[in-house]
């Protein structure tokens, strides 16, 4: 494994240059672009992976073993990170101790401002979730030095962990056909990344295939109470009421499963509501009605981001290698399984 003095040799620049660049500090102390890219590109071909245990003497508090950091945006599905984490764990426990996780917050789309990422000081590998198209476009043009897994993101540089997002709106629909349901709604928020737009456009697509009128196609913000202030729109039109409801998270399912309530609608009879999975599964079955949901398995794609690392780390994987998790239907009362 290579030195920073190795490294320093083989550019021709200074050590102490060298270190910063590492370090994540570039910017900060006026190191052009171009003798980062300099320095990374080094370390890239003689194989520098940084030395953890020194930083580790630093802090006596500090235990050992390999340090993971886990990637999760600070917006909306902030609370879907208990899920992720819950099958980040399981996975770490099914392989005995020597294995910290780091929970590093950001904002979507400025993942390039997470100098962690490039320093090479903090964690041995990471785990990224819920990266945008900003965010990804930066990763391709980074490539990122330590071990990194993608969660539910395709790259062509990095491996990944992924569902079939069209399959997650198709499934939705077929069900609706099976209740033999006539008009459907979209329920959606502004697409944060390119899979909840292939979602809803299979959804349509689907319907129109089974025979399903469409429309309308209404967007709020992605919480309860976007949902709930969504109904309103949902039922304005009293000649073309939708018989059914495709909700885009979970959040704006519960939602407007209150705003029905407080508008008299009954569910399942008059309305059929389905939602992509992306919420807790106790939440899903307390619901009044309980929700029907196409579940995103957040805690099996997970443990399968773990195990993945863990082979890149050994050198079993080279990206891009991905693995692809299955949907399932999870009927509730909301959209009760077909008699």
């Amino acid at each position: 494994m290579a030195t920073i003095k190795e490294l320093a040799a083989y550019t021709g620049l200074s050590p102490s240059t060298v270190s910063i660049v590492l370090g994540g500090k570039a910017e900060e102390r006026g190191i052009p672009q171009a003798t980062c890219q300099r320095v990374l590109e080094a370390a890239r071909v003689l194989g520098y992976r940084p030395n953890l245990s020194a930083r580790r003497l630093r802090d006596p508090q500090a235990s050992g073993g390999l340090v993971i950091a886990v990637f999760w945006a600070q917006d909306f599905r902030a609370p879907m990170m208990v899920r992720f984490l819950r099958g980040l764990r399981r996975a770490v426990a099914e392989q005995g101790e020597g294995y910290e996780l780091l929970i590093h917050p950001y904002t979507c789309g400025r993942l390039r401002e997470e100098r962690s990422l490039v320093s090479l000081s903090a964690f041995n590998a990471a785990i990224i979730c819920n990266a945008s198209a900003e965010d990804l476009e930066w990763l391709e043009q980074a490539r990122l030095m330590m071990p990194v897994v993608l969660y539910n993101r395709e790259s062509p540089s990095y491996c990944g962990v992924t569902v079939d997002d069209e399959e997650i709106g198709a499934l939705a629909a077929q069900q609706f056909a099976a209740h033999r349901c006539r008009r459907a709604a979209v329920l959606s928020a502004d697409s944060v990344f390119y899979g909840m737009q292939l979602r809803n456009d299979s959804f349509v697509k689907t319907c129109r295939q089974l025979g399903i009128a469409v429309g309308p196609v209404i967007q709020r913000e992605n919480s309860m109470a976007g949902g709930c202030g969504a109904v309103s729109a949902l039922l304005e039109n009293s000649q073309a009421r939708p018989d059914c409801v495709f909700c885009a998270s979970d959040a704006l399912a519960l939602g407007a499963l209150r705003g029905l309530h407080q508008q008299g609608i009954s569910l399942p009879e008059a309305l059929k509501i389905i939602s992509v999975g992306n919420g807790d599964r106790e939440a899903q079955q307390y619901a009044w009605p309980s929700l029907s949901v196409v579940s995103v398995p957040m805690e099996e794609m997970a443990q399968e981001c773990f195990r993945l690392l863990l082979r890149l780390i050994a050198g079993e994987i080279r990206p891009p290698f991905g693995r692809r998790m299955e949907v399932r239907y999870l009927p509730g009362e909301s959209c009760p399984p077909v008699e």
